[in-house]
């Protein structure tokens, strides 16, 4: 069990959050080495941005055309570099955290360092499937009118690390699975997802800014951004422990028998 929870169980949203706060604290090294790989990209992506506007005005408005021109093309060619890696990396650690707290949570609790090399056994699969989901919805949210479905297939689609790492799926069986639990109760999934994310998000984006106004320079963009530690594992926590309500919902639970009546 992790921090004597139960990952494979029906929740309510409350016993989401609080058991998702309860894990990451009580396993929060292993999960933050688990997250160094992207931690430490998007630490590196923040530090050339900031190199890039060393020198500028801090007022926009006050730039030349010349330093715009420059800083678009300097910040635009460092997010074709850095977001290909970064979205790989994200695949890797999300397969690793997936898999840590799964054989944890089995009472055969792994090093950090074996979840990353079985997420990496998996990696092809992890990018596959993202990639796939992400080229759909980005699809569909080309035009205005099709925003709603790239929304609705997105939250669908939203467990595919959790499919990969714990069920053994992959290729086109991987989304279709996905959707298959979500069925029957996507605006609940969507709820928990956007809840999940505010809970987090809003407090560390306030820390974040407290910390650049605090420290500006390359000790608050280092700081800012490994808040990441805390963000990236709470996240995968919170969606895998939706991940098994939803199975458990369905009479799926593979570890405590038969599903318990559907929490209310």
């Amino acid at each position: 069990m992790l921090a004597g929870t139960e990952l494979r169980k029906q929740r309510r949203l409350g016993e989401v959050l609080t058991d998702s706060f309860n894990i990451l604290f009580a396993h929060w090294r292993q999960l933050a080495i688990i997250s160094v790989p992207v931690v430490v990209a998007n630490i590196a992506f923040s530090l050339v941005v900031l190199a890039i506007t060393e020198g500028l005005p801090s007022n926009e408005e006050d730039w030349t055309t010349d330093e715009a021109a420059r800083f678009v093309l300097l910040t635009g060619t460092a997010l074709l570099v850095s977001v290909p890696i970064i979205f790989v990396l994200q695949q890797l650690v999300t397969g690793g955290a997936v898999e840590y707290l799964d054989e944890t949570n089995k009472d055969r609790p792994i090093a950090p360092s074996e979840a990353l090399d079985r997420a990496q056994d998996n990696l092809g699969a992890l990018i596959g499937a993202t990639l796939r989901a992400a080229v759909i919805v980005f699809l569909f949210c080309i035009t205005i009118v099709g925003i709603p479905w790239g929304i609705y297939r997105a939250i669908r689609w939203v467990f595919l690390s959790q499919v990969i790492m714990i069920e053994g799926l992959s290729g086109e069986d991987v989304l279709a699975r996905s959707a298959e639990l979500v069925q029957g109760r996507w605006w609940n999934t969507l709820g928990r997802v956007i809840t999940i994310f505010l809970v987090v998000g809003i407090p560390v984006g306030v820390l974040q800014q407290a910390i650049i106004t605090a420290a500006p320079g390359i000790v608050g963009t280092i700081l800012s951004s490994a808040t990441g530690f805390i963000t990236v594992p709470f996240g995968i926590i919170g969606l895998s422990l939706m991940f098994f309500d939803l199975r458990a919902r369905k009479g799926e639970d593979d570890v405590n028998g038969p599903a318990a009546e559907p929490a209310p």
